[in-house]
């Protein structure tokens, strides 16, 4: 199954910490930030050096959104804290968090940044509905303001372009997709850049690959990875989401093998970036158990399944798809495996019945017996036949004698 690459959903109105940071905190599969906009806002913000952090992220939810007003943390360091829930998977935290953000929001732009964020992270709970009416929200106040071509806007019409396509909106998806990559090509020589595009193509492969374009979408995929691979600094979890939606279109194309090997890529690459129990990393674990299913390697993909659901159960996730899921095929891999013990059970048993009565053969006469048989029973026979003929012959003779 393909997934969205990601939301285009950072603006200049948002800042980052740094390029690694950019690359750790705001990469997800429905969570991608701009990093040419927030590295735009960073150098015009100090606020990270007013509000840590490490302070805020050590405080519960509840307390930092729910602290005095002059010491409460400001819009945008709460949308800042937002992201960094969502990358430890904390989504009920991160909607408080934007609650608290959307109630300290004066301005159209600090509206739009509460927004989009809320827009990412309904996406990423599969919450497509409050997801739509958020980019919407966002992208009406954002037209008010920003110039047609301008990096924000192209973020948002992305944005909207994917959960449109979440929504079956395929047509208005795939403009309102076109209109942005046709934004990010314009700005090429933007900073970060080549991440952008990475992101938009991604999105595009998505939108082909839900109206059955599968040949088109792979194509896409393939032009993102290839990005991936030039040198450019890309974010590992970008990386890993590009490898593992180039794995669903060879997929769809019934190229198994190839499947195989990008999303034993996906997965390593998110293992690394995001942690075991990431929500991420359990999708691209399912994604390779699909595979394994698909070349009848049973018991890989159980073992595969059997985690994701360990894991699922155990961290009480909002995925409650992913988990049915899981949950059906890994029902089905044992169902599988355990006809396939019972047939392998009858064929020893019947291998076994077939030495034994090899063991112990009957003795049958060969053929060359029976000829010698039937031979001797017909010289019997005629012997038979002339004793009693001479016997009779000579029975007469001794009456005769008997009387004389």
């Amino acid at each position: 199954m393909h997934k969205s690459i990601g939301l285009c959903a950072s603006l200049s109105l948002l800042c980052t910490y740094s390029a690694s940071s950019l690359a750790q905190a705001a990469t997800t599969k429905h969570g991608l930030q701009s990093a040419s906009s927030l590295n735009k806002f960073a150098a015009q913000s100090n606020v990270l050096q007013k509000y840590k952090t490490k302070t805020l992220l050590a405080q519960s939810p509840s307390k930092a959104s729910q602290a005095p007003a002059e010491k409460a943390p400001d819009c945008r360091t709460l949308v800042l804290l937002n992201y960094k829930l969502r990358q430890r998977g904390d989504y009920q935290s991160a909607e408080k968090v934007l609650q608290a953000a959307m109630k300290s929001a004066n301005t159209d732009a600090d509206k739009i940044l509460v927004h989009n964020a809320f827009g990412g992270l309904y996406m990423q709970t599969q919450n497509d509905i409050e997801s739509e009416a958020n980019f919407r929200k966002a992208l009406a106040l954002l037209e008010k303001t920003a110039k047609p071509d301008s990096l924000d806007m192209a973020a948002i019409l992305d944005n909207l372009s994917v959960v449109c396509s979440s929504a079956k909106k395929l047509g208005e998806a795939e403009a309102l997709n076109g209109r942005a990559i046709a934004i990010y090509r314009k700005n090429k020589d933007a900073p970060n850049a080549t991440m952008d595009l990475i992101t938009v193509l991604g999105n595009r492969g998505y939108i082909l690959s839900r109206q059955g374009k599968h040949k088109e979408s792979l194509e896409t995929y393939e032009e993102a990875v290839a990005i991936c691979r030039s040198g450019e600094q890309v974010p590992p979890s970008l990386y890993a989401t590009m490898m593992d939606n180039l794995g669903s279109a060879y997929f769809h194309q019934g190229e198994f093998e190839k499947a195989e090997h990008a999303r034993v890529d996906a997965l390593a690459l998110f293992e690394s970036s995001q942690g075991q129990n990431h929500p991420e990393t359990v999708k691209a674990r399912h994604n390779l158990a699909s595979v394994y299913i698909k070349e009848g390697r049973l018991e890989e993909a159980a073992d595969l399944l059997k985690k994701s659901i360990e894991t699922l159960k155990s961290s009480g996730t909002v995925y409650k798809n992913l988990l049915n899921s899981c949950l059906s095929d890994y029902e089905y891999c044992q169902i599988k495996l355990a006809a396939k013990k019972i047939m392998q059970d009858q064929r020893t048993k019947q291998a076994e019945q077939a030495a034994n009565s090899t063991e112990k053969p009957e003795s049958k006469p060969s053929t060359e017996d029976v000829r010698v048989r039937e031979t001797k029973t017909a010289d019997d026979t005629k012997r038979d036949e002339k004793e009693f003929q001479t016997s009779s012959k000579s029975e007469p003779e001794t009456k005769e004698k008997e009387s004389k």
